[in-house]
């Protein structure tokens, strides 16, 4: 089996796997949803369990203990790597590749440190009148960068600050340098060799210097202009020059666009333009040349060895959080991300069938927009990134992407968890994602009409209607994303989620699924034994439990069936007690008696009787289905008036029949035939004179 057919989660009976994870994946849901705890706590352990390297960015403060928490949990604690406990020179870094993997391009390095400025900006205000300004700092730091290269020099922030607060604003001073830069180039031809270019650290540079500046002196004597110029070259930006002179790279392309820049374009432009050039970069650095910051990135070496997250399986938090570093937390991440996709992107063991995934994981991942994620995404699968973002809803993404980068990004990623949201706009969005289907819709329309007259005339009429019609609507409705479990007491410990993956039919037949997750559950306080949940109310849906279905009037019939067969049974005492008393005679029919009367009670023993049969029958059914018993009403109830008097007169002649017969000592089992049969006529009777119509 492949290691890409790996299951990391089962939704429901679907197996997800670390192919389907390499595609990406998007959880939303609102604050307190139990996203974090529930579906996205359950990857993140997974993850870890299989062996995988990944980095964490950290919106919140506590993000770092809770990754602290999953590595104890699984037995990783020693792949956990701190940001805050390292050192990244990004830029030397970029720089520095081999060449063979697309490294030594200035070009990349200006990009990346203009990429990590951009996430300080308004993604939804686009293009400005600012571009000019972009360029001009472009191309500033693009020759910077080439002299700190050519001059051996580290390609840190600090050196690219010095080398710009010492570039020449004087054109005088610029032209003695270039005459100084050539004499210097010339005697380097000839007096230092390769042995002294490559004495350690400075030692060479400074020695030669030093001869140059005595040689200078012999010729010179004390001119003001010539000792201006020594100044000049001894500042940091023309030293770079000098240095690159030295170790012979004068030759190359680079530097003879550099030296035009620094010599000749920049020291003749005008003032204004000039010093807001240098504004316009140092306002940008500001914040990235100071604290934690500096200390991070500024170094001159790097303890951080980023391959090591898919080579060994190192996990990075980067543990500056957003909400207590701000600003410079964004920045930080925004850098660590981008070195991380480019990283990525051309690991050397990319055509392996065997190579390690790794994961990039950003819950609240708008505090960590980049304009580059989008097209990273789009090739994450090959570089086996499993990328997985969290956020609340759609306007959070569209303020740290924009709209259109936003929607982009969210096209490829293949998975999408919903949990629990009370945002409109996200719903529906999820809703339509889903996408529609065809439904047959049962409509019902009941009714009934009375009228009366001076007369005492009364009138009753029912009227009912049913149809069916076919309608397009959503699979899942805008409400059923509200209503999902959100964990905790209420939710009892469970995490509800829609599970989507585009273009994929799962087990049920359908495009998404419905399920729950288990918390973690926590203690209270000095509990011993984790808290029993109440149960919550849940609406009458597919998939939730329901009621059994027994209304008022069922209660009313076995109440009437209690109370008519306490009745019957009085009659029979008082006939067998011979307790009874005489209240009428009717000849050839018998004598009716206070037993009589109460004996009759048995015709609506016997008819509730049926009607609580039919009940418990009724409820066992829906019970094996299923289902919920349906409320019904009964309409068109003109025909019974006439059966159920003929049916309490047939009984009253039966039980005054059975009172003879019980007095003369005759067989009377018959008579009980006949009035099981009679209600049992009644019953059919009375179901064919009416119609069942359900309301609920």
């Amino acid at each position: 089996m492949s290691l890409l057919d790996t299951e990391i989660m089962n939704f429901e009976g679907n197996s997800w796997t670390t192919r389907d994870a390499s595609t990406g994946l998007i959880c939303f849901g609102m604050t307190g949803s139990g996203k974090s705890s529930g579906p996205l706590r359950s990857i993140a352990i997974r993850y870890l369990e299989l062996g995988y390297g990944g980095i964490v960015f950290c919106a919140k403060p506590d993000e770092c203990e809770t990754w602290e928490a999953y590595a104890k949990e699984t037995g990783r604690e020693k792949d956990i790597i701190k940001l805050s406990e390292e050192t990244f020179s990004f830029l030397d870094y970029e720089f520095s590749r081999p060449a063979e993997e697309g490294g030594g391009q200035v070009e990349n390095v200006v990009a990346i440190f203009l990429e990590a400025v951009k996430i300080s900006k308004d993604k939804k205000a686009g293009s400005t009148n600012d571009e000019y300004w972009e360029n001009a700092i472009k191309q500033f730091l693009r020759n910077t960068i080439s002299l700190l290269v050519m001059a051996r020099e580290p390609v840190t922030l600090p050196n690219i600050k010095a080398a710009i607060d010492t570039a020449l604003r004087s054109n005088e001073i610029a032209e003695n340098l270039k005459e100084y830069f050539a004499d210097f180039k010339y005697l380097c031809g000839i007096e230092y060799g390769d042995e002294i270019r490559h004495a350690p650290g400075n030692a060479g540079f400074e020695t030669a210097i030093r001869k140059f500046e005595e040689e200078i002196g012999k010729t010179a004597g004390e001119r003001k202009e010539v000792q201006q110029t020594i100044d000049a070259s001894r500042q940091y930006c023309n030293s770079l020059m000098m240095k690159a002179i030295f170790f012979s790279n004068h030759q190359s392309p680079d530097y003879e666009l550099a030296c035009n820049y620094f010599l000749i374009e920049f020291p003749q432009l005008d003032e204004r333009t000039r010093s807001n050039t240098i504004s316009s970069f140092t306002v940008l650095a500001d914040s990235m040349l100071r604290g934690e910051f500096l200390r991070c990135f500024g170094s001159d070496t790097s303890s951080l060895i980023m391959e090591d997250m898919y080579r060994k399986g190192k996990i990075l938090i980067v543990d500056q959080d957003v909400k207590r570093h701000g600003l410079v937390g964004q920045m930080t991440a925004a850098i660590i991300k981008l070195c991380f996709e480019k990283m990525i992107e051309r690991r050397e063991d990319i055509t392996d069938s065997n190579a390690r995934p790794v994961f990039l994981w950003g819950d609240e991942c708008q505090f960590f927009a980049l304009d580059y994620d989008q097209k990273f995404q789009t090739t994450a699968r090959s570089s086996r990134t499993l990328t997985v973002y969290a956020t609340q809803n759609l306007d959070n993404l569209y303020d740290g992407y924009g709209k259109e980068k936003a929607n982009s990004l969210i096209g490829n990623l293949g998975t999408k968890i919903f949990c629990q949201n009370g945002d409109h706009t996200t719903n529906k969005w999820a809703a339509d994602s889903i996408g529609q289907e065809v439904l047959r819709r049962h409509s019902q329309n009941i009714g009934d009409s009375k009228s009366g007259s001076m007369k005492g005339d009364y009138n009753k009429s029912d009227n009912f209607t049913e149809g069916w019609s076919e309608q397009k609507d959503y699979k899942v409705d805008i409400v059923n994303f509200t209503t999902l479990q959100t964990g905790g007491p209420r939710g009892q410990c469970k995490v509800g989620y829609i599970f989507w993956q585009s273009g994929r039919i799962l087990k049920n037949g359908d495009v998404y699924v419905r399920g729950a997750i288990n918390q973690k559950c926590r203690k209270m306080c000095g509990a011993r034994l984790e808290r029993h949940c109440p149960p919550i109310p849940k609406i009458g849906s597919k998939d939730t439990p329901k009621g059994l279905g027994i209304y008022w009037y069922d209660y009313a019939n076995l109440a009437f069936f209690i109370f008519s067969s306490i009745v019957t049974a009085a009659g029979l005492y008082l006939i067998l007690a011979e307790k009874d008393h005489l209240l009428l005679e009717i000849p050839e029919v018998g004598i009716i008696t206070v037993a009589t009367i109460l004996l009759w009670f048995s015709a609506f023993a016997m008819d509730t009787l049926w009607a609580i049969l039919k009940t418990i029958i009724e409820l066992l059914w829906f019970k094996l289905r299923k289902k919920c018993r349906p409320k019904i009403k009964i309409i068109n109830r003109v025909p019974l008036v006439v059966f159920t008097w003929l049916y309490l007169l047939l009984i009253l002649i039966l039980v005054t029949q059975l009172q003879q017969h019980i007095y003369e000592n005759s067989p009377f089992l018959h008579l009980f035939g006949f009035g099981i049969l009679a209600s049992l006529a009644h019953r059919f009777l009375k179901s064919a004179g009416g119609r069942s119509i359900p309301v609920n």
